[in-house]
């Protein structure tokens, strides 16, 4: 099966997924196939992806464009505007994080953000207003040593009782079947320091070890 070790966290049903990974590890391979999940289970969906700036966003739209036509799945993309309107009736929309251009005014239904690291202060947690009852949240990111939004979100739920309401993951470099990734991995292993490679490649950084759950 293509992307395997993406599919638990793919089908996974918490509200809020929260995904600490390694370079190559698949973040934004998980981060598409799940836009792409939720704007095709249902009709008239509003999901947004988003990147940190447009210039990244403008990079990505064709690596988007391949999982759509993987899946047969029927578009128009209305460039100016870094849209893509399903024949369902759903919208996928690219949105730059350092603008995200009065989305508390919209209601949504999925929204999924990449290198959450880099997000402004308070950016996560004044987005997820935003998504209606049945609205989910998927946060991607390699981990910093910084007391990032991103590793606080991760940490609550590492540690959350209630995984049905928020959920945190990890997924390393070495879990990607991609020759590139593993390329990556074994270069990694001969140039970073223990702790830069944990952080890199396996999602993992110092201050995660507070939680007793790694």
């Amino acid at each position: 099966m293509k992307y395997k070790q993406l599919q638990p966290i793919l089908n996974d049903e918490s509200k809020i997924k929260i995904v600490s990974g390694g370079r190559y590890s698949g973040k934004t391979t998980l981060l598409f196939l799940s836009a792409i999940k939720s704007a095709t289970e249902d009709k008239n969906e509003y999901n947004y992806i988003f990147m940190p700036d447009y210039t990244y966003i403008r990079y990505m739209i064709p690596e988007f464009i391949k999982h759509l036509d993987e899946q047969s799945i029927e578009y128009d993309y209305i460039k100016r505007h870094y849209m893509f309107n399903l024949s369902n009736g759903s919208h996928i929309i690219f949105r730059s994080y350092y603008n995200p251009e009065s989305i508390k005014r919209i209601r949504t239904d999925w929204i999924g953000i990449e290198e959450a690291i880099w997000c402004k202060p308070n950016f996560i947690h004044n987005i997820i207003p935003t998504l209606n009852a049945k609205g989910k949240l998927l946060i991607c990111s390699t981990p910093t040593n910084k007391d990032t939004e991103f590793l606080q979100m991760f940490l609550k739920g590492l540690n959350s009782t209630d995984n049905k309401y928020i959920k945190s993951f990890i997924i390393k470099t070495s879990d990607n079947p991609i020759l590139k990734a593993i390329e990556y991995d074994k270069e990694a292993k001969s140039l970073f320091t223990q702790s830069k490679y944990q952080q890199e490649c396996n999602g993992i950084v110092s201050m995660m070890n507070q939680s007793n759950t790694i």
